[in-house]
């Protein structure tokens, strides 16, 4: 998935909705009312990849999508939980398990060239080997001596 399609999916689901605002620490947020309409920004940043957007998009939609938010008085384990659920529903849309699965059957095994390949950061390739990793559907190379 690119970053086309991550911006469909946002004009398609009429309870997002999407701003880029000039925010000052924070890169992306997303907060969800009452009503159940999700709020989306991300932060206006010229110099901003497009790897790094796709990154921020999916995840705030994973927020979205799964109904993960919490607030500041959440505990720590309440936060790693809507993280990860929100970090599981973007990795696995983003790059599903048959793309990751073609790309090592290409020869495509490296974390630079996962990312590269799939238009994404690093970290975010990192996150997806641990999100199937979690599913029992990938696991770590053991190097042979």
């Amino acid at each position: 998935m690119n970053i086309q399609e991550i911006y469909k999916l946002y004009e398609d689901d009429d309870k997002i909705y999407l701003e880029e605002l000039d925010l000052n620490e924070n890169k992306s947020f997303s907060t969800m009312s009452n009503k159940g309409i999700c709020f989306v920004a991300i932060k206006k940043d010229k110099d901003m990849s497009e790897k790094e957007k796709l990154t921020y998009l999916s995840h705030e939609l994973g927020h979205c999508k799964k109904g993960a938010f919490y607030n500041r008085y959440s505990p720590l384990s309440d936060i790693k939980q809507q993280e990860c659920r929100a970090w599981d529903w973007a990795t696995t849309t983003v790059i599903p398990f048959h793309e990751l699965q073609n790309a090592f059957e290409n020869g495509i095994v490296e974390i630079w060239e996962l990312s590269e390949h799939f238009g994404v950061t690093e970290d975010f390739i990192h996150k997806t080997l641990e999100a199937y990793k979690r599913k029992g559907l990938y696991r770590e190379p053991v190097c042979e001596d």
